[in-house]
């Protein structure tokens, strides 16, 4: 349960953050993307994890990889619904 409420509140961060991040780079350049949305999911992690991120680095280090991955999907997503619907399909 701890685990799924970690997940659910650092996905909003990351959707956040993924946006913000295209927003600035624009399209192309993953990696640089991913490493501003990287930088902005950990700037804004909620004070309980930020406590306990020395202690569990590595699991939130990779959760927060796999979180920003599956943002961006979320991002690509709405990317291709908004298109869809400009071209009226």
């Amino acid at each position: 349960m701890f685990k799924k409420k970690i997940e659910k509140i650092l996905l909003k961060i990351a959707y956040e953050a993924v946006c913000y991040a295209e927003m600035l780079i624009g399209s192309g350049k993953g990696q640089e993307k991913k490493q501003k949305a990287i930088e902005y999911v950990l700037d804004r992690l909620p004070l309980p994890l930020k406590v306990l991120k020395p202690l569990l680095s590595n699991w939130l280090d990779d959760l927060i990889d796999l979180i920003i991955e599956k943002a961006v999907k979320m991002l690509h997503s709405v990317q291709e619904s908004q298109k869809k619907k400009l071209e009226g399909e």
